[in-house]
């Protein structure tokens, strides 16, 4: 894709999701499901929902190729 991992968001679900994520260098947002809720990994993320109903990207200009 050409991007970074600083210039990604990983939209996870579990504490491994998470962990993955950060490991990779990218912004984390966790939707953890009831079985994943709990674990500690989860709360490690820059952004925690409890679902995405509300949840919106700002629209930035695209890069020139």
């Amino acid at each position: 894709l050409g991007v970074s991992p600083a210039g990604c968001l990983a939209v996870e679900d579990s504490g491994p999701g998470v962990a993955s994520a950060l490991a990779a260098g990218m912004t984390v947002v966790a939707v953890p499901d009831a079985e994943h809720a709990q674990d500690p990994s989860i709360r490690r993320a820059h952004i925690l929902l409890s679902d995405l109903t509300h949840f919106r990207i700002p629209q930035t200009p695209r890069r020139a190729q």
